[in-house]
């Protein structure tokens, strides 16, 4: 049976997803730039709201003060009081698991409607996304040419983290060869 609360994390994912692949085919220059966070996230925004048009706020670095320590999500859609609907962390490698906790400690505590990460991994083909839930994490590949995800593992609080756990979330390969991929030409938008 699908809740309203499934329907919600169906729709927002899909929109996420959706943003994220345009990101990548329109915006793709941005992944190039050293200094990359403020261009992505709020390109990603801007995506996120011509899709979510019903969103209240689009939010970049807000701070979100937590017990203990404050954080600063990538991008919020939220109503700037007590309802988080979606958070977005990334980075451009894999989250530490010092980050994945963080993410998940915040997830904890807002009880965010949809929490996510992701790592752009210039040298692979696809986005690796993280999806916090109340007690697990749920990895899985989207293709960054055919948008196609798969979903990899779940994993429960205590093996959050684990370096075999690590090692085949992230298909590593056993010498450390750099494979390069090209980027797509930008998209025109008309």
């Amino acid at each position: 049976m699908i809740t309203s609360s499934n329907s919600e994390h169906i729709r927002l994912f899909a929109a996420f997803k959706e943003a994220l692949l345009m990101l990548y085919k329109r915006d793709c220059v941005l992944f190039t730039r050293r200094k990359k966070r403020a261009g992505v996230s709020h390109h990603l925004a801007i995506y996120l709201e011509r899709l979510l048009p019903y969103v209240q706020f689009i939010d970049l670095g807000y701070e979100i003060k937590l017990k203990g320590k404050d954080i600063y999500p990538d991008i919020l859609l939220h109503n700037r009081v007590d309802e988080i609907q979606l958070a977005i962390f990334w980075q451009d490698g894999y989250l530490s698991k010092t980050e994945q906790d963080a993410v998940k400690r915040f997830n904890e505590e807002t009880k965010a409607n949809l929490t996510l990460a992701f790592a752009i991994l210039p040298d692979k083909e696809y986005f690796l996304v993280y999806r916090f839930e109340e007690d697990c994490v749920q990895y899985m590949h989207i293709d960054k040419e055919t948008g196609q995800d798969e979903f990899l593992k779940q994993c429960e609080e205590e093996e959050i983290g684990k370096e075999e756990a690590q090692a085949f979330l992230f298909n590593l390969p056993k010498s450390r060869k750099k494979k390069t991929t090209s980027l797509p030409k930008p998209e025109t938008v008309q």
